[in-house]
């Protein structure tokens, strides 16, 4: 037997003993590493895969668990009541059943040494006391992040930016201080570190999807089992709760590691997104050489609105079932796997994903039916996305959304529906599109000058890029496969820029994020095209050739001066050191917290809220009667009192100017509210305080905390 035969019974045994005698620290170390990796790593011994890198075993590893973890716990939900276990998914059902599937698998594949599965390929060549420096080096950016986001110090994480700009410009211009070998690691330890500096400005959730997120996590480990929420009172709860990455997924880390759910939303999640960008790293490398991959890559993780901003960041269910779409994505490009078991891998990434996010799985269906058309009409045999996989891959879909009762048809209708009968009274409505990713800052400063030069010019190379992939195939290198992925995003992205009410379908910034998955190379192409170009005007202007190697090294400064440019633009660097408009939570958040402008405010507080107001939530969840009403503006109710108080939709009330009070009924504000004296009603409304002021004087105010306040009507 191999060495690794028995490592994993071990790591088995340490996992009881940490779970059984709730050694802090400890048990979450251990717990955590063996549900990220350990279910995923056995399953792919037991398919005996040999032949792929490091990288792809880390990356298959992690996906094989997530979907054996939401797959065996939704089994263990489903068949565990059945046999009188009234919470199924509590300490002692989760680690026996899911320790136990996991020992049958090992033993099943155990026959050969689990370390033949391990191919270090290009590792081998690298020294052991390179890799160790390197690694000590890449360590700098997520430890600058942890630290000066926990501690508030934005000099550090100033340092930081400064510092993934410096591994960048190493990266491209010295392959002997980065070795080649070692770019997956940079991508790694660069995207960990943006993740982290906004999971971890506040101890509970931030973002505009994520208190629902967490609310529907909340209720399942609450009560020991799943059970999608029948109540149509709040709609997006009940899509919300048939989603098995923000329900069983959550609720067995928190339960096995003994971790508020929370921290689970704050660093696990983070965490998988971080992978995404190394998976996109071994998709680009095939279509393109390794630089070129390295720059599409951080080209990728170095936008805000796709990577580490509010939106991205907040959107949990759609993380993780990112990171299956791009491993489905890489699975049908990738030749060393053999067919058969790419099929078994494509049907169990696409059925998590289908289980993650709806939409999302909308658009994944789109793709591979693109793609699959395209190649039938051009005669390319693709022996893994044959007819037999797409339709299995809809009827996943279909079979899963009825199982929870969730309508796809009747939604996907309804959306159909509305973009016809609306386009023409819309056709010239700016709003139907939404597309303000693309529309300049009201006030231009010198640093929003500087950010949308940076901005348009990489994404004047993005389009120059697409032109190629659609005009220029051969020189472009692509994978057909990918060519049309590719040809499809830009298609939709144009369609979201063009089509009233087709962006704000699933809004705009989640399709820029989605489409640039794959249109990230786009800006590498662009960036040849654009330097052919200015080879060609060279030698009409001049009637010389320009020399090859000036060539070649002006392009390389030009691009890294851009790619550096766009990060540091988009990171929020620029408007903070120019003391310009707050840009970034990390680094602006006390100067949004007293800034001037109302729109901002309201924007922030939408996302984040100050502790005070989760004190007074929890003190109003514990003391409001249970029969009695409360009303608060439209955030107030859908991020605090539903979301984090488990307070009743059917008690909660929007708090508008003409509200009028029942005996024994009580009214929240929050910081908003009390401090700016702004009442949100809903999301296209706005009031001053004062408007209500003849109701707040009629009532008491029970509480006060300085920022948030509680009224009784008598």
């Amino acid at each position: 037997m191999g060495k690794l035969i028995v490592v994993i019974p071990f790591v088995h045994l340490l996992m009881y003993i940490a779970i059984g005698l709730d050694i802090s620290i400890l048990r979450q170390i251990i717990v955590f590493i063996y549900l990220s990796f350990i279910p995923g790593f056995v399953l792919l011994k037991t398919l005996r895969l040999k032949e792929i890198s490091i990288v792809d075993t880390i990356l298959f590893s992690v996906g094989l668990s997530i979907a054996f973890l939401m797959f065996v716990g939704l089994l263990i939900n489903e068949s565990y009541p059945i046999m009188g276990v009234a919470q199924p998914l509590s300490t002692i059902p989760l680690t026996v059943t899911l320790s136990l599937s996991t020992l049958v698998l090992f033993f099943v594949g155990y026959k050969e040494d689990l370390s033949d599965s391990l191919n270090l390929g290009e590792w081998n060549e690298i020294k052991l006391e390179t890799v160790i420096l390197r690694c000590l080096l890449f360590v700098f950016p997520p430890l600058l992040s942890i630290i000066g986001t926990l501690y508030v110090n934005i000099p550090i994480l100033l340092l930081m930016i400064i510092t993934i700009a410096a591994l960048f410009a190493l990266s491209v211009f010295s392959t002997r201080f980065i070795p080649a070998q070692l770019y997956p690691l940079m991508i790694v330890s660069v995207s960990l570190a943006l993740v982290f500096q906004f999971s971890l400005i506040s101890k509970h959730i931030i973002g505009y999807d994520a208190p629902l997120e967490y609310y529907v996590s909340k209720l399942t480990e609450i009560s020991g089992r799943w059970r999608p929420i029948e109540s149509n009172i709040y709609p997006a709860a009940v899509n919300y709760s048939s989603l098995l990455s923000i329900t069983i997924l959550p609720t067995i880390y928190s339960v096995l590691l003994n971790f508020d759910g929370e921290i689970i939303f704050k660093v696990f999640y983070p965490f998988i997104f971080s992978l995404v960008p190394l998976a996109l790293y071994q998709i680009y490398e095939k279509q393109t050489w390794k630089w070129g991959a390295l720059l599409s890559a951080l080209f990728f993780i170095s936008g805000s609105q796709v990577f580490y901003g509010v939106e991205p960041l907040s959107l949990n269910r759609q993380i993780i079932a990112e990171f299956f779409f791009v491993l489905s994505i890489f699975l049908l490009l990738d030749k060393k796997i053999s067919t058969r078991k790419r099929r078994l891998l494509l049907i169990i990434f696409g059925a998590s994903l289908i289980a993650s996010h709806y939409s999302l799985a909308y658009l994944f269906l789109l793709y591979i039916s693109f793609a699959f058309i395209v190649m039938k009409i051009k005669g390319d045999q693709d022996n893994v996305l044959n007819r037999t996989i797409v339709v299995l891959l809809f009827v996943i879909t279909f079979s899963w959304y009825t199982y929870i009762s969730i309508s796809p048809l009747m939604s996907l209708s309804n959306f159909l529906s509305d973009l016809s009968f609306r386009f023409f009274t819309d056709l010239y409505n700016p709003a139907a599109r939404s597309s303000d990713i693309f529309r300049s800052h009201p006030v231009l400063t010198i640093a929003s000058r500087i950010n949308w030069v940076f901005f348009y010019a990489a994404h004047f190379f993005v389009v120059l890029g697409i032109l190629g992939v659609i005009f220029k195939a051969r020189e472009t290198r692509f994978d057909l496969k990918y060519r049309m992925i590719t040809i499809l995003s830009a298609i939709i992205l144009f369609l979201c820029l063009a089509l009233p009410n087709f962006a704000p379908s699933l809004n705009f910034e989640r399709f820029y994020a989605i489409t640039f998955l794959f249109l990230a190379p786009c800006f590498v192409l662009g960036s040849e095209t654009f330097l052919r170009l200015s080879k060609s005007l060279w030698k009409k202007a001049t009637g010389q050739h320009h020399p090859r190697n000036a060539h070649v090294r002006t392009g390389t400064l030009l691009v890294c001066t851009l790619l550096i440019g766009y990060f540091l633009s988009q990171s929020g660097f620029i408007n903070r050191v120019t003391d310009a408009s707050p840009q970034s939570y990390p680094l602006d958040l006390e100067r949004m917290k007293t800034s001037n402008d109302l729109r901002q405010k309201i924007s922030l507080y939408n996302a984040y809220h100050p502790e005070e107001e989760y004190i007074s939530v929890t003190w109003l969840s514990k003391n409001a009667g249970n029969e009695s009403k409360i009303y608060a503006d439209f955030i107030s109710v859908e991020h605090l009192l539903y979301d984090y108080g488990l307070i009743p939709m059917e008690r909660l009330f929007f708090l508008s100017n003409s509200t009028a009070t029942d005996t024994n009924t009580y009214v929240y504000l929050r910081g908003l509210n009390v401090v700016d004296e702004v009442v949100i009603p809903s999301p296209s409304e706005a009031y001053n305080l004062t408007e209500i002021s003849p109701l707040l004087n009629k009532s008491n105010k029970i509480y006060s905390n300085g920022i948030s306040e509680i009224y009784c009507s008598p």
